[in-house]
């Protein structure tokens, strides 16, 4: 039986989104809705273990006196719960600070339509959920292994509107797949991300899992150092969400990112292209931000150079330019700004078993996990690879290894491009957002430690 979603829809969304307008006697007002309902079945053992909905709904509300800024959020639609939200986020902006760089709020413009809700995804049952799942079960118990992960569905929903005209809405989908298949000294990993799911290939992910499980046991220790290293796209995706954080035109502007002052200039490999593209149906949609700002493609890095930054409005405005479209809500705006669509360009070295084959000496890397910028500047991360690492020589895969620890520039590593994949998978980071990528082969990844110990 398919499961409706408790969305309240396009007009109602607006009409709660007015209603607050109209209760505000601010100088400016600016009400952002967000709705989520996530349907999860979750597996270990072999087992379902957990069947769950949850749904939340928010409406944020941020009201500007003069220069002053009060924010409030309530989880009610009722005249008087709006009321209430409205009376504190009005009561807020009347004793905060002034500030003397807010600027104005956005004027309506034209949103782009995009596809990103799928009927069928949003209305898939628990027993729909529960085959899907299943199916990873059943083809890991027969090779006496071990599954668990989760299949979930999503439906969001989002509307702004402010006291400047703006009125926008969007809904949207997504599905996604975690499967994780363990033995008694390996493990191996595969995930699928849609907004449709139907687009994901159960069975296929299962088996990729099940492969890299197989092939991963009796690993063997190997000394720490520089690798050459072939990262299939579940670890190009941690690499790519971490740069992001780079491209947020406030922490240019601070000092804080690699690229302050590098605007227009070679900064990795002339093969590296990277792009914001919100737009695209190979990702997952979202044509405006949290302040209705209409999102287009942007190019963030252009053959290896520097070609652009991500604002909201306030950041915007410090620097004389219009938003790119990227602001959080408002609650995160002090953050900045930032790019949740990101896509790599691919190129044409095959698969990452074809760019390992091209390999002298390195590693072959499934997944990285606890994945954490430690030098925002130098863009140095650190964190452990997981579920299959295999040690490749003289372009032969010679055995899978015992998990390691790294921590390699991110920067330094892009300098040094192989090669890149021919094809792209999407892939979610960080909760905030997705990215498109391929495999990568990269000359040297500095790996710092042994794991075992």
């Amino acid at each position: 039986m398919r499961q409706e979603p408790l969305m309240l829809g396009q007009e109602k969304a607006l009409d709660v989104l007015q209603r607050v307008l109209a209760l505000s006697d601010a100088d400016r007002t600016e009400a952002i809705l967000t709705g989520a309902e996530t349907r999860l079945t979750r597996y270990a053992n072999n087992y379902i273990h957990q069947n769950v909905v949850e749904r939340q709904l928010s409406i944020t509300i941020k009201t500007t006196i003069g220069q002053r800024t009060g924010i409030a959020v309530t989880g009610r639609t009722d005249e008087e719960g709006l009321r209430e939200a409205v009376r504190r986020a009005v009561e807020t902006a009347t004793v905060t600070p002034p500030d003397p760089d807010l600027p104005p709020l956005p004027q309506p413009r034209p949103v782009p339509t995009v596809d990103a809700f799928c009927a069928a995804t949003a209305g898939l049952s628990a027993r729909e959920r529960a085959e899907r799942a299943g199916a990873v079960i059943k083809k890991a118990q027969k090779l006496g292994l071990v599954a668990s992960g989760s299949f979930s569905v999503a439906t969001y929903e989002l509307a702004v509107a402010n006291s400047e005209g703006v009125a926008a809405y969007h809904p949207q989908t997504r599905a996604n797949l975690v499967a994780i298949v363990s033995g008694e000294d390996s493990s191996g990993y595969a995930s699928a991300l849609s907004v449709r799911a139907e687009d994901i290939d159960v069975e296929a992910k299962a088996e990729v899992a099940i492969r890299k499980c197989l092939e991963g046991r009796n690993p063997r220790p190997l000394e720490p150092g520089v690798y050459e290293v072939v990262l299939e796209p579940e670890a190009v995706s941690d690499v790519i969400g971490s740069l992001a954080l780079a491209f947020n035109g406030q922490w240019v502007r601070e000092g804080r990112s690699p690229f302050a002052n590098k605007l227009g200039q070679r900064v990795f490999a002339p093969v590296f292209h990277l792009w914001d593209d919100p737009l695209s149906s190979e990702g997952i949609p979202l044509p405006f931000d949290f302040e209705g700002v209409p999102k287009s493609r942007m190019e963030l890095v252009t053959a290896g150079v520097v070609a652009g930054f991500v604002y909201n409005t306030y950041t915007a405005a410090k620097e004389g330019r219009e938003s790119t479209g990227h602001a959080l809500p408002p609650q995160a705006r002090t953050f900045g700004a930032f790019p949740a669509h990101l896509f790599m360009g691919t190129g044409d070295s095959g698969s990452s078993l074809d760019m390992a084959a091209r390999m002298q000496r390195g590693l072959l890397v499934t997944r990285f996990n606890y994945n954490r910028v430690v030098h925002p500047v130098k863009m140095v991360i650190t964190g452990l690879t997981r579920d299959g690492v295999w040690y490749v020589e003289d372009g032969k895969v010679r055995h899978p290894v015992s998990n390691l620890r790294y921590t390699q520039s991110i920067l330094e590593a892009l300098n040094d491009i192989r090669g890149i994949g021919s094809q792209r998978e999407l892939k979610s980071f960080f909760g905030l957002g997705s990215c498109c990528v391929p495999a990568l082969h990269l000359g040297s990844w500095s790996f710092t430690g042994d794991t075992r110990l």
